[in-house]
């Protein structure tokens, strides 16, 4: 600190002002790290928050899939009994058809 008094001197700057100056030129100082740390915090923040909805986004998709392929399988096995069984065939065209006296037995 005392080097910098020294070129303020040089400058014309002595006593108070000097000590002023370098009190200042400190503040403004730890002001600017304080700024970049929170800056990159923040950024890194915001990345972690970005990959945490890539996660989500993911299991929600795999989760989908999961109920989608299990809704298949039981429309399938219905499928099959239908395709097995006349009288559930006859009660499902009677229960789904708009002009249920067109299902035949």
């Amino acid at each position: 600190m005392t080097w910098i008094i020294a070129i303020l001197a040089r400058l014309g700057v002595t006593g108070r002002g000097a000590k002023a100056v370098v009190n200042i030129g400190i503040a403004l100082l730890v002001a600017a790290l304080l700024g970049g740390l929170w800056a990159y915090l923040s950024a890194r923040e915001n990345a972690d928050d970005l990959n945490n909805q890539t996660i989500g986004r993911d299991l929600q998709n795999a989760e989908n899939t999961a109920h989608t392929l299990d809704q298949l399988e039981k429309a399938d096995a219905a499928e099959e009994v239908l395709d097995r069984d006349a009288a559930a065939r006859l009660a499902n065209c009677r229960l789904h058809s708009r002009t249920p006296e067109n299902c035949r037995p």
